[in-house]
């Protein structure tokens, strides 16, 4: 397995990253934790499923590094104008956004899909990751949309949850095969981004975690919250 830090250049990152894709998902430090990523196709999610020793039919989040892409996933009549509006700058969380009367599929669960709006420090890598992804518009109901697949680095069902350290990440990726470990920077924080869910004018904590301080600070005025 090779192991590549940050700091190595954009652009050397994001060739190395697709490169691995070939072979099989990446593991990615996004700083309080370590997630695998693949390409958004059925492919990249059967190889999830694999690594993560999963069921098939599961579903899996993305990770996106051009925020401005969720406007175009999300329909505007699915959140309060200024809400959709603000999609862009929404970050810290996993977002857990309505796309519309669409199909489950491996990104897509009761008409919603889960996206982390990746570090800035992760953005341009991931900028010209996404550039060269293959598209399957039928995982997002047939939306304009475009990012890697990604999931918590661990063993499906593990008592230990998600992996948050290198050690951990890079051992876990040699027993499975992964081709290729990407090292975060150091992090304050540690564990699994909280999850909140968006709906017409108001947001819903669905998980606690690291990131929601950053997420409410960039939240419109007069978005409510839902228990």
């Amino acid at each position: 397995m090779r192991c590549l830090d940050i700091d190595v250049g954009a652009d050397r990152l994001a060739d190395a990253i697709l490169e691995a894709f070939h072979l099989g998902p990446v593991i990615v430090g996004l700083g309080p934790v370590y997630a695998l990523a693949a390409p958004p196709t059925r492919i990249g999610a059967g190889r999830l499923d694999g690594v993560k020793q999963r069921g098939a039919g599961k579903t899996y989040s993305t990770g996106l590094a051009r925020p401005e892409a969720l406007r175009s996933l999300v329909p505007p009549n699915a959140l309060a104008p200024a809400l959709h509006a603000a999609l862009p700058a929404l970050s810290g969380v996993i977002l857990r956004l309505p796309v519309g009367d669409a199909p489950d599929t491996a990104a897509v669960r009761g008409g919603a899909h889960q996206v982390l709006p990746l570090p800035s420090w992760l953005r341009d890598t991931f900028g010209r990751v996404e550039a060269q992804l293959p598209a399957d518009p039928a995982l997002f109901g047939d939306r304009p949309y475009r990012a890697a697949l990604m999931t918590s680095c661990n063993w499906s069902g593990h008592p230990a949850g998600s992996i948050t350290d290198f050690e951990r990440a890079a051992a876990f990726g040699r027993a499975r095969g992964v081709p290729l470990i990407v090292r975060a920077p150091a992090s304050t924080e540690s564990g699994s981004f909280a999850v909140v869910a968006l709906s017409g004018d108001a947001w819903r904590l669905c998980r606690e975690g690291p990131g929601l301080p950053e997420f409410l600070s960039h939240l419109p005025v007069g978005i409510r919250q839902e228990s």
